[in-house]
C-alpha cells in the first residue's frame, strides 16, 4: 500500500471517529514521508482532539511552513493556537486563510470567534456577517457573530442569530448558552 493510500485509509477512519487507529496510520506515514504535510496537518488535528495542544500547534506549524498556502492547514493551526489560549497567533492564521480563499467561510467564523476572545467585537462583528454570508448554514457562524453583537451591548441581534444557529442544530450548547448571557443582559 503506497503513501497516499495509507492517507485515505487515515482519512476515512478519521471521518468514521477512529482517531487512535487513524493517527497510529499517520504517524506511519511520517516515519516513512517526515514532510508529508497532509499526515502533519491530520495528525496535528488529532492531537487537537486529544488535548494535546503544543503537540497539535508544532505538527501543523510544521504543515504550514512546508505549504505556506495550504489553507486548511492554516485554519486548522488557527483553531489549536485559539484552544491554546494564544488568540492573537490564531487571528493571523485566520486572515491569512482569508487572504488565499475568501470564499473559507469557516476561516471567517473561526476570525470571528478569535476576535471576540480579544474582545474585538466590531472586527468579530465584521468577520462574523462575512461568515454568514459565506456558509449560512454554519451555526458556529451565527454563533460567533451573535457573540460579537452581545459584546457590542446588541443583546436582541444577537439573539436573533443564537435563535438562528439553533434553527439549524436546536442542540447546540454554545447557542444555548449565549442566548441565556442575552436575555439575562
Amino acid at each position: 500500500m503506497g503513501v497516499d493510500d495509507e492517507l485515505a485509509n487515515a482519512l476515512e477512519l478519521h471521518q468514521a471517529g477512529d482517531l487512535l487507529a487513524a493517527g497510529a496510520i499517520y504517524r506511519e506515514v511520517l516515519a516513512q514521508d517526515p514532510d508529508n504535510v497532509d499526515a502533519l496537518n491530520l495528525l496535528g488535528v488529532i492531537m487537537h482532539a486529544a488535548g494535546d495542544l503544543e503537540l497539535a500547534v508544532e505538527l501543523i506549524s510544521r504543515a504550514t511552513e512546508l505549504a505556506p498556502d495550504f489553507v486548511p492547514a492554516l485554519i486548522n493551526l488557527g483553531n489549536a493556537l485559539q484552544a491554546a489560549g494564544r488568540p492573537d497567533d490564531a487571528v493571523k492564521k485566520f486572515e491569512r486563510a482569508l487572504e488565499l480563499d475568501p470564499g473559507a467561510g469557516i476561516a471567517a467564523s473561526n476570525l470571528a470567534s478569535a476576535l471576540n476572545d480579544l474582545a474585538l467585537h466590531e472586527e468579530a462583528r465584521q468577520a462574523g456577517e462575512r461568515a454568514v454570508q459565506l456558509i449560512a448554514e454554519l451555526p458556529d457562524a451565527h454563533v460567533n457573530l451573535g457573540n460579537a453583537l452581545l459584546g457590542l451591548g446588541r443583546s436582541e441581534a444577537a439573539q436573533a442569530k443564537y435563535m438562528a444557529a439553533l434553527e439549524q442544530d436546536p442542540h447546540h450548547p454554545g447557542a444555548w448558552f449565549n442566548l441565556g448571557n442575552a436575555h439575562a443582559d
